[in-house]
């Protein structure tokens, strides 16, 4: 039984004309709303490539730090035992290098760029 029954005799083609262009505009916009979350999955897959990739780049800079944070504790100590040795003349070399080795780095960044 309709609900909704036609006030007009002849309206009946012009309701089922209508309901027509309801079902096709309804069709396109589940069409259009598919495509969208079809490049919203897809960039949510990217996503978390990208977040696998950074975590595993993280995880491997976190060893390299801590290889360089113990080869830098080591130098360290053998300085300080140089320099407790109270050679002056080792010292003064050693200064000089070091000197030389921050001014070398320092044109070559600036040559760099």
């Amino acid at each position: 039984m309709n609900r909704f029954p036609n006030r007009f005799p002849g309206a009946q083609g012009e309701d089922d004309a209508h309901t027509s262009y309801l079902e096709r505009q309804n069709d396109s916009e589940m069409e259009n709303l598919s495509s969208k979350v079809s490049v919203l999955k897809q960039i949510s897959i990217q996503i978390g490539d990208e977040v696998r990739d950074s975590s595993s780049l993280l995880t491997d800079m976190s060893g390299t730090f801590t290889d360089t944070s113990g080869f830098v504790k080591a130098t360290s100590a053998r300085l300080n035992s140089i320099m407790a040795s109270g050679n002056s003349r080792l010292c003064c070399y050693l200064t000089m290098f070091g000197t030389s080795c921050v001014l070398l780095m320092y044109f070559l960044v600036k040559l760099i760029k």
